[in-house]
């Protein structure tokens, strides 16, 4: 995916990962969360510098649409291949996702897997 920041004069473009298909904002403006249906996972970006932060989140089987609460602590990632919803935690201190958080679809094995 690339991710286009426009100026008053220009466009930039950032890569994410494979068929981009949703994207959600954290409520303070500092994230972007990208649901990569051809990949199977979300990206994050830091909107201040527009780059991918860390390695891409694995989520369920082709992700579609992304939300993130309104205290910012959880995203809600739809999952269309497995008709399956993936919640992942925001981590507060930094803004990007908890890594072994695990999933609302069976797959996570972290303390905070529903399925552990």
């Amino acid at each position: 995916m690339a991710v286009e920041a426009f100026s008053s004069d220009r466009a930039s473009v950032y890569a994410s990962g494979a068929g981009p298909v949703g994207v959600a904002i954290t409520p303070n403006g500092s994230f972007a969360y990208v649901a990569n249906n051809g990949a199977g996972t979300v990206s994050v970006i830091d909107t201040a510098t527009n780059l991918v932060v860390g390695p891409p989140i694995m989520v369920g089987a082709a992700p579609f649409g992304v939300a993130v609460t309104p205290d910012g602590s959880r995203a809600y990632v739809t999952n269309s291949g497995g008709n399956t919803v993936s919640v992942i935690a925001i981590e507060k201190c930094t803004g990007s996702l908890c890594f072994d958080f695990g999933s609302g679809t069976g797959s996570g094995t972290g303390s905070g897997s529903f399925f552990s």
